[in-house]
């Protein structure tokens, strides 16, 4: 989870192997804003204060992304 004091708003990821999601939540209700859909395993986060930036990782083994180079 994230949390953004500027937007008081809440970024949680969803990490189960048959669905993912990014959901949004206002930091003072908890009620859900918005919920994104991602590929299966969205996990981990980051997000960069300077450039207000969310980075998220997603997919993984259980997204059967063909990962041949």
């Amino acid at each position: 989870m994230v949390y953004r004091p500027d937007v008081n708003r809440i970024y949680a990821t969803d990490g189960s192997h048959t669905e993912g999601a990014l959901r949004i939540y206002d930091g003072t209700t908890y009620e859900l804003i918005k919920s994104l859909k991602m590929l299966p395993d969205a996990a981990s986060m980051d997000y960069d204060p300077s450039t207000h930036y969310l980075y998220l990782t997603n997919g993984g083994d259980f997204a059967n992304l063909d990962t041949r180079c």
